[in-house]
């Protein structure tokens, strides 16, 4: 859970014992999530996907599966998605349902 102000975010595990987080800036404008020349999001989404699955494979091994040994002592994994990213989420849900054995809602 996070309380977020105005001056700070405060982190708290399901304890309520509150966390010690490291802020990381990321480097992104509101250009990056427009529409640009595009008549609607999807179009660019799809435009998008070969850069995505690109920036995806690279990702660091060692966080990556400390990230999957924390989805594996989890209790319950959560899906959210809007608009076409439900899709995605259905698919994850079923994906972690059926062959991670781990309840996914």
């Amino acid at each position: 859970m996070a309380v977020i102000t105005k001056d700070k975010v405060t982190f708290y595990n399901e304890d309520h014992k509150e966390l010690s987080k490291i802020i990381t800036q990321i480097q992104w404008d509101w250009k990056t999530g427009a529409k640009g020349n595009y008549n609607h999001y999807m179009l660019k989404e799809i435009e998008e996907q070969p850069q995505a699955l690109r920036q995806a494979i690279v990702q660091d091994e060692k966080l990556i599966n400390r990230m999957a040994i924390e989805i594996l002592r989890s209790r319950q994994v959560v899906f959210v998605g809007c608009g076409t990213s439900r899709n995605a989420a259905l698919i994850g849900r079923y994906v972690f349902s059926k062959i991670g054995h781990v309840l996914a809602m």
